[in-house]
């Protein structure tokens, strides 16, 4: 519940209205929040608070305009709204106003954070939901041996280049490399030595890509 919450809420109060001081610090202690008498605004924001009441007799209303572009912090303020505040009451302070107003905006403010923390979490979400989605994609179309294009990416890349090639009367070259004797060294160097194998060949071709558009795909067992 909210009483339970302010218990550890930290309030200050800018400005010297002795009576005013009195009704808020009478207020923040209805909702068990910890108050603080500052001198200026600028103190107030290192202190760094959960609440910030404001006479606006003592403060100018450029410097609670300047101040309301921390939008987490919430403001109780005698000024109009419109120069920034989150709630305001007016002179003669009345105690259960002002209880029910610091009440509304330090709930506005839990709204405002679970808001916040809520979209955070969502573009967390998106951000992780995308690389799974890349990771997968790469899983599909590549071959886990080799790291290269896998036969069904590598016809597909193919296919598209064709038409490419076809549509802008472009040359279009194609090199089929099946690697010699490749069964005898398997069987003399066992699966890990023919898969070693496999992948330094790959390496080694992939080094020879030179433009955007050429690839290597891995088409069969030896085969690329």
């Amino acid at each position: 519940g909210l009483d339970s919450w302010c218990a550890v809420l930290t309030a200050l109060i800018v400005g010297d209205d002795p009576i005013t001081q009195r009704a808020v610090r009478d207020s923040l202690t209805d909702i068990g929040c910890v108050h603080t008498d500052m001198p200026s605004l600028d103190a107030a924001v290192e202190a760094a608070p959960d609440l910030i009441v404001v006479d606006l007799a003592f403060v100018s209303l450029a410097e609670l305009e300047r101040l309301t572009l921390r939008g987490d912090l919430p403001i109780a303020t005698s000024a109009v709204l419109v120069a920034g505040a989150t709630e305001c009451a007016l002179k003669p302070v009345r105690r259960s106003e002002l209880v029910a107003r610091i009440r509304r905006a330090l709930r506005k403010r839990a709204e405002y954070r679970l808001a916040t923390e809520r979209e955070r979490k969502k573009s967390d979400r998106i951000v992780a939901l995308q690389r799974e989605k890349s990771d997968l994609e790469r899983l599909v179309c590549v071959a886990s041996l080799t790291g290269v294009a896998n036969r069904r990416h590598g016809m597909a890349l193919l296919d598209a280049e064709w038409r490419r090639s076809t549509r802008d009367h472009h040359p279009l070259g194609l090199v089929m490399i099946d690697l010699d004797c490749y069964h005898a060294y398997n069987e003399q160097y066992g699966h890990l030595g023919g898969d070693r194998c496999l992948q330094q060949v790959a390496d080694a071709m992939v080094r020879c890509l030179r433009r955007p558009s050429d690839y290597l795909g891995r088409y069969g067992g030896e085969e690329f």
